[in-house]
């Protein structure tokens, strides 16, 4: 399991509130992509459960979207939380917690939403759902009231500099992929493990940066993807505006630029939401980045 990085306090307080027996049946982890939202989950189950593997193994459950035909489905179904239901009303066989645990939590359908919304009004007994997400607007408020929610920010590039220096990382490599990963430790850790996923990062955070007929004809190529994927393309264009807004302390009509850049890439997250074609978004925010 990888290490956790930053975010002690939120683990803390998840800790303490299981040593008081009052670590509640729902929670809510939300933060950016990559942030530690499941490295944090992960490291609470294992001083939840102990260092026996067999039980992470019988006592943890993951939900996630299916793959069909190669393809991740759009959505987690509501039948994957009936099966969950069902699995939720066995008894464990050694005693220890069930932990549920829901990725991408805010690709869960309206039916699977309500569907666990019964799961927390009928009450949980030696469960727990952790509900991990980066956009935590998608859920129900119903859910979001009833669930403890913690909301994790990015790690200080220093943080994740020592880190990486601790597992062995050169200094100078350990700053460079602090920086790249723009206090996202996930991100430093997917370029040392995956250097196709880390390509890609870089290619989008440069391309607000494109000239303007470029940008439109790349978008023009797209094929058809998920929801989350557009969004998780529009939250890399956000680091890049956001980090070159940081940059130009001194040049005010460069700031107002890129604040109308930020504000044109939320304009495009809604648009999908509610959704507005993907592509037309896409292209409404970079006719003004």
């Amino acid at each position: 399991m990888s290490e956790l990085i930053g975010h002690k306090r939120a683990l803390e307080m998840m800790q303490k509130m299981h040593a008081n027996n009052a670590f509640p049946p729902s929670t809510i982890i939300s933060g950016p992509t990559s942030v530690g939202k499941t490295t944090l989950a992960r490291t609470f189950i294992q001083d939840l459960l102990g260092e026996d593997t067999s039980a992470h193994i019988a006592n943890v459950v993951s939900i996630e979207r299916l793959e069909e035909k190669g393809k991740r489905k759009e959505r987690i179904s509501v039948d994957q939380i009936r099966k969950l239901r069902t699995r939720l009303s066995k008894s464990s066989w050694n005693d220890l917690p069930t932990v549920v645990l829901i990725q991408e939590a805010h690709t869960l359908s309206t039916g699977a939403q309500n569907a666990l919304l019964k799961v927390l009004e009928d009450g949980l007994s030696m469960s727990y759902i952790l509900f991990l997400t980066s956009r935590e607007e998608w859920l129900l408020d119903t859910i979001k009231s009833r669930s403890q929610r913690i909301h994790l920010t990015r790690v200080p590039l220093e943080e994740i500099t020592s880190s990486l220096i601790n597992r062995g990382v050169q200094d100078a490599e350990a700053e460079k992929l602090a920086k790249i990963s723009l206090g996202r430790p996930g991100i430093a850790i997917a370029q040392l493990e995956d250097a196709e996923s880390h390509s890609w990062q870089l290619a989008e955070q440069q391309f607000p940066f494109k000239p303007l007929p470029e940008k439109l004809a790349e978008i023009a190529l797209q094929k058809k993807a998920p929801k989350a994927d557009y969004l998780n393309r529009l939250e890399q264009w956000r680091i890049a505006v956001h980090k070159e807004l940081l940059s130009s302390l001194g040049d005010t009509k460069k700031r107002i630029s890129l604040g109308q850049s930020l504000k044109r890439i939320h304009e495009a997250e809604q648009g999908i939401l509610k959704n507005v074609h993907p592509t037309l978004a896409l292209e409404h925010a970079i006719l003004h980045i």
